[in-house]
């Protein structure tokens, strides 16, 4: 989930950069079987389908921000990190629902950007 997020944010508000943080970072694409473009990584949590419930948050969060800080220091001499997390953490709060935002962005809090 929070790599499918990471990739769309990057590709969505940084495209210039995208080409070269997607040869490097691999993460799988979440496409919809409905519309065929993209799907919000939210759907992963979405509580109307129990999704909320499956997820372990307290295993989620060590891998979740050391995906963050790997991305944002690859990309660090090639982005504003700040900004980067300032949207992030708008986008988590339009995308998600708040009990899966209110985690993710306690998540995005221990991301160190140096």
């Amino acid at each position: 989930m929070i790599s499918v997020f990471i990739d769309q944010m990057i590709y969505t508000h940084f495209q210039d950069v995208y080409p070269e943080f997607r040869a490097c970072f691999r993460f799988p694409k979440l496409y919809a079987h409905t519309f065929g473009g993209m799907v919000s990584p939210s759907w992963l949590v979405y509580s109307h389908h129990g999704y909320d419930k499956k997820i372990d948050w307290t295993n989620a969060q060590p891998v979740a921000t050391q995906l963050f800080n790997d991305c944002l220091s690859f990309l660090s001499d090639k982005i504003d990190c700040q900004q980067f997390l300032s949207l992030a953490a708008r986008e988590i709060d339009k995308e998600f629902e708040p009990k899966a935002a209110r985690k993710i962005r306690e998540i995005l809090s221990s991301v160190d950007i140096g």
